[in-house]
């Protein structure tokens, strides 16, 4: 388990998330007015905060059913999720208020079910998770 969201149904819980098939975690800094001095070189930095989270996530072979439930919880704004990675220090756990923007789906298999009018569909599915608000320690 590499990640839980708040769902519109959790009651304000943490709910465990379909494991993804690769995900990649990055941090970055948010600076305010930093420049290079055109004397020295050296970078004037005026830091606001560090190790703003960004995530993508694949989720590579999934059914619709699951497609159906990720969809409307990566949908919401503020998206509140707890994310795993070893950037994140001994606990290992990042919790912070997110949003997605940008989604991919694609259906990569459609295999008939034998016996059956039915199709199974298995869909790929790409999105990113971007923090929007500052936690304690950044």
């Amino acid at each position: 388990m590499l990640w839980q969201a708040k769902t519109p149904t959790s009651s304000g819980s943490y709910v465990d998330m379909i494991t993804p098939s690769s995900y990649k975690i990055e941090w970055e800094d948010l600076d305010s007015n930093s420049y290079r001095s055109i004397t020295n070189g050296n970078l004037i930095r005026s830091r606001l905060s560090s190790k703003w989270f960004k995530g993508n996530f694949t989720f590579n072979y999934i059914t619709e059913s699951d497609l159906e439930t990720i969809l409307p919880i990566i949908n919401q704004y503020p998206l509140q999720v707890k994310i795993k990675s070893p950037l994140f220090g001994t606990s290992g756990w990042l919790e912070c208020e997110c949003y997605v923007s940008k989604v991919s789906v694609e259906m990569v298999r459609n295999d008939p079910v034998s016996g059956s009018n039915t199709n199974n569909q298995w869909v790929k599915l790409s999105f990113n998770i971007v923090q929007s608000k500052i936690v304690s320690g950044q």
